[in-house]
Formats: structure tokens, sequence, C-alpha cells
């Protein structure tokens, strides 16, 4: 188990989601992110996208815009943070699920935000 948090230890040493994990979780969940890199002003989703992944950004930063408003952006996530896990709950509440059924209602789940990087972006992301 300790080589295995040996080897991820870029992951969890930085990423603020990770900070005070048990190592027997880290070595569970860090195997599952996998890497991805978004140029400026790529878009992470958008509203009405069906929600599939959690972001974790590694290094540079990813904005919530309003398409309506020419990407008028509102707030700003920095590098080690993560986002992409508040559509579960927004979901949630718009379908009258709970929360902790959120797999059985997989297909309800829809975003609610549209993201893009602010600048590029090394992520890692978690496949729901």
């Amino acid at each position: 188990m300790k080589l295995t948090a040996y080897v991820y230890q870029d992951k969890y040493t930085k990423l603020k989601f990770l900070k005070d994990k048990t190592t027997k979780f880290i070595t569970w969940i860090c195997p599952l992110m996998k890497a991805d890199f978004f140029e400026q002003d790529e878009y992470f989703f958008n509203k009405g996208d069906q929600v599939d992944h959690f972001f974790f950004i590694k290094s540079g930063k990813a904005q919530f815009v309003l398409p309506e408003y020419d990407n008028l952006p509102y707030l700003t996530v920095s590098h080690y943070n993560h986002f992409g896990m508040i559509d579960i709950v927004s979901s949630s509440i718009k379908n009258k699920f709970h929360i902790n059924d959120w797999w059985n209602n997989y297909h309800s789940l829809k975003r609610d935000f549209t993201v893009r990087a602010s600048e590029d972006s090394d992520v890692f992301y978690l496949t729901c």
C-alpha cells in the first residue's frame, strides 16, 4: 500500500480533495483518476450536458461562465481544487430523489452550469 501511495503522491499531496484522506482511500481512488489537458477557453462542460466527470485541477484555472452574457465569468476555481460534483446535488433536488440514490438516477443527472478553462489547465478527472 505504501508503494502505491508513493506512486500517486503527486496527486494526493496537492489536491485539496485528497488532503487528510487515509492511505487506503488514496490507493483506491488515485488509480481511477485520469489525466487530461484543456486549452484556454476550451469547455469542460456546458449546461444541460450529462454529468459524467468530476474534475480536479492540477494546474491552471476554470471559470463558471454565463453563455447568455458572452461567457461572463462569475466563479473561478484555481489549481488544486475540484468542481463538477454539485450537479449531482442539484439534479437530485430538481428530480426529487435522495442524493444517496444518484447512481440509480444517473440518466437524470444534468449539468446546471457551464465551465471553461480560463487558462491552459492540467486536470485529473473521475468518471461517474
